[in-house]
This record gives structure tokens, sequence and C-alpha cells, in this order.
């Protein structure tokens, strides 16, 4: 299901300045100019974006393991995880989405000076990128990869995605599975008996912020 990335976009940024767009060849040029005469504001998606099931997957991790409640100052879109293979995922779909490689930012955490070499280059060969910033925590047992993307229009789209999006996944029975699978890979949980069989799944929502995905996952 192809769907115009202008349908997708919301009218203001989160910051509540309004959106520009027009079509620029196979791109969607999407601007705001900061008021009195600030500087201009922009970011070019792909004009279609087919919502199929890897779509709603890699948008599901993201909101299980990404920063979906920001301050109103923060412009950012993060996503993190212990899981490389993961961070490979959200990592690809930002690009696929209009974000430059360059423009998004690798940080990772370890537990240990002594393992930060092999962190790096494990990360650059996942990710084949090569500004990674690692840095040491005791709050980590293992190490945590982040990502970061600093562009606003990006960010605003982002977070509108979910709520232009729900109803076809309500409707859809493969964008359900679809949305359930990224869910339960960032949130979900799967209890075993004593012997060894699974004895219930279940998923874990902060109840301030994540009630509405809740709800839509009961539902």
């Amino acid at each position: 299901m192809k769907i115009l990335t202008r349908e997708l976009l919301p009218k203001c940024s989160f910051s509540g300045f309004p959106l520009n767009h027009r079509k620029e060849s196979d791109k969607l040029y999407v601007w705001y100019r900061k008021p009195q005469g600030g500087k201009i504001v922009e970011f070019r998606f792909p004009k279609t974006i087919d919502i199929n099931k890897e779509f709603i997957k890699d948008l599901a991790l993201c909101l299980g393991d990404g920063l979906n409640n920001p301050n109103k100052k923060n412009t950012h879109c993060s996503f993190s995880n212990k899981n490389i293979d993961l961070i490979k995922l959200v990592y690809g779909w930002w690009q696929d989405l209009g974000v430059p490689k360059e423009k998004i930012n690798v940080y990772a955490f370890a537990n240990s000076q002594s393992n930060i070499k092999s962190i790096k280059n494990k990360i650059a060969t996942e990710l084949n990128c090569k500004s990674i910033k690692v840095y040491t925590s005791d709050r980590h047992k293992s190490f945590t990869v982040f990502i970061q993307s600093g562009n606003s229009i990006f960010q605003s789209f982002y977070l509108n995605l979910f709520n232009k999006l729900k109803k076809d996944i309500s409707t859809n029975s493969e964008l359900r599975r679809a949305f359930l699978a990224g869910l339960f890979a960032a949130e979900g949980h799967v209890k075993h008996s004593i012997y060894g069989t699974p004895e219930s799944i279940s998923y874990s929502f902060n109840p301030k912020t994540e009630y509405k995905i809740a709800k839509f996952v009961k539902l």
C-alpha cells in the first residue's frame, strides 16, 4: 500500500511551526521558517512511502524503545537498544525515510574502558559507519547503542505516524501482526514454566506516557 508522504505530514512541527511542502522530482521538500527572520528548517522525504509489514514493524519498534514524548524544546528523534540487529533496522528505516546517514549520530554505552575498541568495531561493521562515540557507564551490564537524529521536521513526522496509520493497522491483519511483532521486540516478555514451555506473553508500558499504545494493543 503506497501512500503519498504529504498525507502523513502533520500541519505543524512538534513545536508549533506551520509546515510547508512542495514536490521536488521524486522527493517531497518540507520546510518552515523560524519567526522574526529566523533560519529555514528543511527536510526531504521520499514522495511516496510503501506502508508494508516491514515499515509497520519498524514503526512499532521505535514506539517501544524510542523517544516518543520529548520536551517541546527537544527536536531530536532517538532510539536505543542492546540488540545491534534492532538498531540496524531502525538505522536503515530512518535513512529510507530521508534522514541522511551522516546526520544520524551513533553513541554507545559500555560498562568498561577495556571493551570500547571491540564495541566500536562491532558497531562500525554492523552499521557501516565510522563516527561512533562510546561512553562508559556503570548502569549498563552490556553495551547499549543509541542513535539520534536532530531534525525537527523528521521528528514531527515520526511522532505523527502512529495516529495517521493506526486505523490502517487495526483493519489489516498482516499489518496488525507486524505491529505486534515490532512492539514485542522492544517491550515484550515471555515467561517460561519450570518445564521450559511458554507460560505467558506480556508487554510492558509506561502508564503515564504510553496509555494510547497499550489501549490499542488491548483492542
